[in-house]
């Protein structure tokens, strides 16, 4: 699964994915995601050459997310679902221009498990004046909502479940500091 590709110049695509040593149509659920880690490829279209290099190679992932603000642009930050063992126990960000994790959370739950968390931005409330009535000058506030500037400012977002009572639940994670919300 792709997290973004942007153009960069007139000759080159980068592609950011998870990638799988080989894939079998008639694979086994337990097995499927070893070794999937995350990758960047260059597609040199003047030269006609491709180069892969590997972005993170201390944990197995998938799912990848993105600020969506930022899907078809370079950008800094990457969130996937963690990978172990043929179950996701777990959430990753890493900054994605130093190539390192930036931080992992690890469902406290052994039992917990999910799948894919998407990126919500935050919105900052903003009062808004409007001039009401000119002949008493009246001036009412009105609320609105602006984004905040930053590129992970905002939550992930995910469904976990228990595998042993089967209970679900949505888990917010600020994807600022990685903490719950």
């Amino acid at each position: 699964h792709s997290m973004s590709a942007w153009d960069e110049g007139d000759c080159h695509v980068i592609l950011q994915s998870f990638r799988m040593p080989r894939f079998d149509l008639n694979f086994n659920l337990s097995s499927v995601n070893l070794h999937t880690f995350l990758h960047q490829t260059n597609f040199n279209l003047c030269e006609k050459k491709i180069e892969d290099s590997l972005i993170i190679e201390e944990m197995e992932g998938e799912w990848p997310s993105i600020n969506e603000d930022y899907r078809g642009k370079k950008h800094q930050f990457g969130y996937f679902g963690l990978h172990e063992n043929g179950k996701f126990i777990g959430v990753a960000k890493v900054d994605l221009k130093v190539k390192k994790l930036v931080k992992k959370l690890i469902w406290p739950n052994s039992n917990w498990r999910s799948g894919d968390f998407v990126f919500a931005p935050k919105k900052e409330k903003k009062e808004k004046k409007e001039k009401r009535g000119k002949k008493r000058g009246n001036k009412k506030g009105k609320k609105g909502e602006k984004e905040r500037k930053g590129e992970d400012v905002g939550y992930l977002e995910g469904i976990v479940t228990d595998e042993v009572t089967l209970e679900s639940f949505l888990v917010m994670e600020d994807a600022k500091t990685m903490s719950a919300k």
